[in-house]
């Protein structure tokens, strides 16, 4: 396909999936890998628990032994190092945690004793042998399957992988990533706008939704609307990052040079436009095992291309699983473009989706109340109420 011709999404998607790579494996300690994909199998390398062990405050016993009043013989408290043994007809008290001393084979709870100056008297008559007792392996056997390939990292993950005293796992490591601005009117938020500028938000979102996928610190390069300019940033962005997202300056006017400059720069143009509608100018290359997208400037366009093709990019190179696409009734008639596949702004609730006012590729306004984009198909002039669209649901 000639890297000029307009394509469909579905070509664009396509050419995208035959084009990205997979990032390598590298060990990463768990504190700093919430939210990344596993890379091998985790075994457990001890038994969990270690020692059979107290669920209860309480007193360990003999079960044949609790129909007597039993003297209490020490004490056993959680971190307990030295190794004890429980007498017959002794109880010893214990805490939750604590290894059972050696020879008992019950906890009663301490709530199911009268306590006496000779010793304690156990109450509950249908205590069985085994009541409140963690046995040794009864979590995870040593050398078991804890954890599959490619589970991604959670809180509570960190904190079964601490228990077993795993500190650093093999994981398939965030991108580093730069961030291009381009555009002679762009303004950073905080300081003064002159005449003609308009202040960058496109950066800010960039970095908030890229931020769980990529490598600190991150680069953000503002470059003015210049050929040798941006061709500059390009390379020098290319021979330090996995993935170069640049925005503004990938249609066809007279100030856009992004496409030039890519093609300076020795990168392979996969397309530079699709048959959508916000992002018709999308522009997408490869230069060896880097991914550049440029995202054209309207800031609608910027955050709808982000998560049709740049997010799922991403989440495929760090092995992380697609999110998955919803059916959904629509809530109102529309009416629509010929010959172009929409990305709507819509929201989304029990089985229907409404689509929202302020669609148009400069305004940001309805993101802040969308939940979702509704995609509607390029061939089609209308939709009714009650038909079922797709609806891709926006992270959180």
């Amino acid at each position: 396909m000639e890297s000029n011709e307009m394509v469909s999404v579905e070509q664009a998607r396509a050419l995208i999936a035959a084009s990205v790579h997979r990032v390598h494996t590298a060990v990463r300690e768990i504190s700093h890998s919430v939210g990344l994909a596993i890379a091998e199998d985790i075994f457990s390398p001890l038994d969990i628990p270690a020692f059979d062990q107290s669920s209860m405050d309480g007193y360990a016993v003999y079960a044949e032994d609790i129909k007597r009043p039993l003297p209490v013989q020490g004490v056993m408290a959680a971190g307990h190092a030295q190794s004890e043994t429980l007498q017959r007809n002794h109880a010893m008290r214990i805490f939750t945690g604590a290894p059972l001393p050696a020879g008992s084979d019950t906890i009663v709870m301490q709530e199911k004793v009268i306590v006496h100056s000779s010793g304690i008297q156990v109450t509950d008559p249908d205590l069985e042998k085994g009541t409140h007792v963690r046995k040794r392996g009864s979590e995870l056997k040593k050398d078991e399957l804890v954890i599959k390939k490619g589970t991604v990292i959670t809180a509570p993950v960190t904190g079964l992988l601490a228990s077993l005293g795993i500190l650093s796992v093999p994981v398939y490591p965030r991108l580093s990533i730069c961030i291009i601005a381009t555009g002679n009117e762009l303004q950073k938020p905080g300081q003064p706008l002159k005449p003609g500028q308009v202040y960058e938000s496109n950066v800010f979102f960039l970095q908030a939704a890229l931020e769980p996928f990529v490598e600190n610190p991150k680069t953000v390069l503002y470059v003015e609307d210049n050929l040798e300019k941006i061709q500059d940033a390009l390379s020098a962005a290319i021979s330090n990052s996995d993935l170069v997202i640049l925005t503004g300056g990938v249609s066809v006017g007279d100030y856009d040079f992004v496409r030039q400059a890519a093609d300076r720069a020795g990168i392979h143009c996969k397309f530079h436009r699709v048959k959508q509608k916000p992002g018709k100018p999308l522009y997408f290359g490869t230069k060896e095992n880097k991914i550049i997208f440029g995202l054209p400037g309207n800031p609608a366009s910027v955050v709808s291309c982000f998560y049709e093709y740049v997010l799922p990019a991403v989440r495929f190179m760090l092995h992380l699983p697609q999110e998955e696409l919803l059916s959904a009734k629509l809530k109102d008639d529309y009416k629509k473009a010929n010959g172009l596949t929409q990305f709507l702004k819509a929201f989304y609730a029990d089985g229907e989706v409404e689509i929202l006012e302020a669609q148009e590729s400069y305004r940001l306004r309805s993101f802040a109340n969308a939940n979702c984009l509704v995609a509607l198909d390029e061939n089609r002039l209308s939709y009714d109420k009650g038909e079922m669209v797709t609806v891709r649901m926006l992270p959180k």
